[in-house]
């Protein structure tokens, strides 16, 4: 049985070798829609160019953008510096302004040493002025001749200004010497877009996250540059909704922002599950039926990956012994709704729920007998040989019609409960691709002696017992 490694999302990602979902043809058009980006500006007096792709968390926007930002880097006809922002690893600094532009020019490996002190002033006195802190607290944090330079320019044009007015036009000339440096920047590079993609913002605090996006359009707003913001759209209403209040229309503040706004293609579920496990015999056929689990569950790409971790797990300890591809979807099922639903599994294996409704909608043909409260072997036994070496038992219990068949060789039973034709008996042998309701199979009937005094319920919680999720779920 092989697994694929799975890279993590630091290392550097190729749509050649780890485009798993199919996606680089959306890079494609991104790529296209970045260098053309002058022709699809919503306001003509914007300089930047802003890209917003929209994907719930958990669906793959940080390894996209891996892959997205290399491919732009190889790419022979786009001439641009790509700059990967993770703004979530940022979100413990005291404003969003410092940590994005320090990122941001670091990209730029063209300045002097001079160059370097202005942009550092720059970058302080617009961080300081922007909190409104007043101007001698700001001459403890920035060379004093920078600041006293801005303000006496502006004195000297503006006489009647207060000092309220004096730090305001210091703090505007301060961003006009700021969108000076990226100009300058990316023409020392030799480039001919600066692209800067901005990972991770709904999962920021609320105001780190609406401070990035107001000074990505205020500060930041300069020609040539494009900024591509991957995030949750939903999450990020609820995070302006707790600044504004419930009553702001977050959703019309936040497009305000953008000038192309886009959703990342849906992934293929059932390709992404054949590259994550590979080739393990007996589930090819199941795919499908493990894609539309998936869908049912509403399980996201990092949902799953997390499932398939501990689903390849129980493929190795003890389920490549079954060869029924039905035993492989029962306790993918299984594992699927331990990780999402844990609480209502285990009350319903436990007889604490009757009939849930996710389980119920995942098992609807063994819902019965997982219901049964006795044993499997607490009933009257009727023996019947055969000519084939197998001891066939037919079991009768009130309405219930159960067949056991045992193999004399391997000493193999099991039972079947037919609750949907009581009348009938089918007495039968079992093979190795054989299931009784599709939940016992040729593994469970060799050790049928450890699994006889338990309830079907009983039985599959051992089942999974040792299979469990160390991160919290939604339950």
């Amino acid at each position: 049985m092989h697994q694929q490694e799975v890279p993590a999302v630091e290392q550097e990602l190729y749509f050649e070798r780890d485009d798993k979902l199919g996606r680089k043809r959306y890079a494609e058009f991104l790529k296209k829609l970045i260098l053309n980006s002058d022709d699809f500006k919503r306001d003509d007096e914007r300089r930047a160019f802003s890209i917003a792709i929209d994907s719930p968390w958990g669906t793959g926007k940080s390894y996209f953008l891996n892959m997205f930002r290399n491919y732009l880097c190889t790419e022979k006809d786009c001439d641009m510096a790509v700059v990967l922002y993770n703004a979530w690893e940022n979100d413990n600094w005291n404003n969003a302004f410092e940590p994005l532009a320090q990122t941001l020019f670091e990209a730029f490996q063209v300045f002097d040493e001079d160059q370097k002190v202005e942009l550092e002033n720059a970058v302080k006195a617009i961080a300081i002025l922007a909190r409104g802190v007043a101007a001698k607290k700001v001459e403890k944090h920035i060379s004093e001749d920078v600041l006293c330079e801005a303000i006496e320019a502006i004195t000297k044009e503006n006489p009647n200004k207060n000092i309220a007015s004096k730090e305001y036009f210091a703090y505007k000339e301060m961003i006009e010497r700021l969108r000076e440096c990226i100009a300058q920047g990316l023409a020392r590079s030799g480039k001919k877009q600066l692209v800067v993609i901005i990972d991770e913002l709904d999962r920021c605090r609320p105001d780190f996250a609406v401070q990035t996006m107001e000074f990505v359009k205020h500060l930041f707003d300069a020609e040539n540059v494009v900024f591509l913001f991957a995030l949750d759209m939903s999450q990020l209403c609820h995070s302006v909704k707790s600044i504004y209040g419930e009553g702001m229309d977050a959703e019309g503040y936040l497009i305000r922002f953008f000038d192309y706004y886009g959703k990342l293609i849906e992934p293929d579920m059932a390709e992404f599950i054949r590259q994550e496990i590979g080739a393990i015999p007996h589930i090819e056929g199941r795919i499908d039926d493990f894609a539309q689990t998936a869908r049912k569950l509403d399980l996201s790409l990092r949902d799953l990956k997390m499932i398939l971790r501990v689903f390849i797990q129980m493929e190795k300890y003890f389920l490549h012994e079954y060869k029924s591809g039905i035993a492989h979807s029962l306790y993918f099922k299984l594992v699927c709704v331990k990780y999402k639903f844990p609480s209502q599994l285990k009350d319903f294996l436990k007889g604490k729920a009757n009939n849930p409704p996710l389980v119920g909608m995942l098992f609807p043909p063994t819902m019965e007998v997982l219901a049964l409260s006795e044993p499997l072997e607490s009933t009257n036994k009727k023996m019947v040989c055969s000519n084939k070496g197998t001891v066939t038992w037919t079991i009768e219990k009130a309405n219930w019609k159960m067949d056991m068949v045992v193999d004399a060789a391997h000493k193999i039973s099991c039972v079947l409960i037919n609750p949907y034709r009581p009348n009938q008996r089918t007495p039968k042998d079992i093979s190795k691709t054989s299931n009784i309701n599709g939940l016992l199979f040729y593994p469970d009937l060799k050790k049928w002696d450890q699994i006889k005094d338990l309830t079907p319920a009983q039985y599959l919680m051992q089942q999974l017992e040792m299979f469990d999720f160390f991160q919290p779920n939604n339950q």
